[in-house]
């Protein structure tokens, strides 16, 4: 299986593990909504890193290039734009939310001031995220190589 799908298959992973944390009836209770807020943040980020490396992966970038991004949302999402990812001002927005406190690892390490860096509405999140799985799959072909529609 090709790099690119296989960060894809992660990217998805980390999406749907945000999915379902954010939908537990548990997280509603007891103030635990609090308690999920970094995993969420965490979870959310690295299925934008992750999904922005596939397409480049996708777009026959050198591996050792995609993986020198690092955590540098800002960065790969440009990079993926000059090779071809669709303009979406929403993807800009939630990378512009979630950038600062994935690269600098407050979403692992709590810091003081972390409490500023978080996306403040997570069902818009979920579609950006939602979009970005579509496109980057019909790019990998991860679903079409298993007879799926991209984004299924």
């Amino acid at each position: 299986m090709s790099e690119a799908r296989l960060r894809y298959i992660a990217a998805k992973n980390y999406f749907q593990s945000a999915l379902m944390l954010y939908r537990s009836p548990d997280r509603a209770t007891g103030g635990r909504e609090v308690i999920t807020i970094l995993p969420l943040c965490m979870l959310t980020a690295f299925a934008l890193e992750l999904y922005l490396k596939a397409w480049l992966l996708a777009s026959n970038e050198p591996s050792n290039h995609v993986r020198a991004y690092g955590h540098r949302l800002r960065d790969l999402v440009e990079s993926c734009i000059n090779h071809g990812l669709p303009y979406q001002p929403e993807l800009l927005k939630l990378v512009g939310q979630v950038m600062e406190g994935h690269g600098d690892y407050t979403y692992r390490y709590l810091e003081a001031g972390g409490e500023e860096k978080y996306p403040p509405d997570w069902p818009h999140a979920f579609e950006v995220l939602r979009w970005l799985d579509t496109v980057v799959d019909e790019k990998a072909g991860v679903s079409a190589a298993h007879g799926l529609t991209a984004g299924h």
